[in-house]
C-alpha cells in the first residue's frame, strides 16, 4: 500500500499555497538495495476550480459520513448519535477545526478502534484519535486485523453490550415498578 501525505500550507493568497498529497509507493522486499521508493504528487493548483470544488464535496461527504461511522457501536441510540455526530461535524468544520469531532457536549466522539489503540498502545484517547485520523482507510482496516486490537476492540464491545443490557434490565425493572404501583 502507498503511503500517504498531505502537504497543506494554508495561505491567504490560494495561488501561493502548497497543496500536495504525496504517494509514497512501497518497496518489495526483494528490491535491490539501495533502491529508492517512487514518490507521486499530486498538486491541486494543476487542478481547475471546478475539480477542487468536487474534491471538496467528496472530501466533506466521506469527513462528515466518517463522524457518524461508529453508531451501532456506541450504546447509544444509533438514530440519534448519527444525527448529532453529523451536526456537531458541520459545526466543526465551520468552525475551522479539521481534527476531531465532538459531540454536542463537547465531548470526542471517538470510535472503538481508537478506544483499542489507546488501551494497547498504553496511550490517551486524544493520541490515538490523532493516530488514527492520519490513517488511510485500508490502513485502518489493517490495523484492525492486529491480535492486540482485535481483541481490545472485541472486549470494548462486550462491554458495550453488557452496559446496553444492563439499561435495558434496568428499564424493564422501572416498567414493572411502575405497573405494580398502578395496580395497587
Amino acid at each position: 500500500m502507498p503511503k500517504k501525505q498531505v502537504v497543506f500550507t494554508p495561505a491567504t493568497d490560494v495561488a501561493a499555497a502548497q497543496n500536495l498529497v504525496k504517494f509514497t509507493l512501497d518497496l518489495p522486499k526483494d528490491a535491490p538495495e539501495g533502491t529508492q521508493a517512487e514518490v507521486i504528487v499530486f498538486d491541486l493548483s494543476k487542478l481547475t476550480q471546478e475539480t477542487i470544488l468536487r474534491l471538496a464535496l467528496h472530501g466533506a461527504s466521506q469527513k462528515i459520513g466518517d463522524s457518524y461511522a461508529g453508531a451501532k457501536e456506541s450504546g447509544e441510540d444509533p438514530l440519534k448519535y448519527t444525527k448529532e455526530a453529523i451536526e456537531a461535524t458541520i459545526k466543526q468544520l465551520e468552525a475551522g477545526d479539521w481534527s476531531v469531532t465532538r459531540t454536542g457536549s463537547g465531548a470526542p466522539r471517538v470510535s472503538i478502534l481508537v478506544l483499542a489503540l489507546a488501551k494497547v498502545k498504553g496511550i490517551t484517547q486524544d493520541e490515538a484519535l490523532e493516530l488514527v485520523g492520519d490513517l488511510s482507510e485500508d490502513d485502518k482496516k489493517e490495523l484492525q486485523k492486529n491480535k492486540k486490537i482485535a481483541a481490545a476492540m472485541a472486549g470494548i464491545r462486550a462491554e458495550q453490550a453488557l452496559a446496553r443490557a444492563k439499561k435495558a434490565e434496568e428499564a424493564a425493572l422501572a416498567e414493572d415498578a411502575e405497573k405494580t404501583e398502578a395496580q395497587a
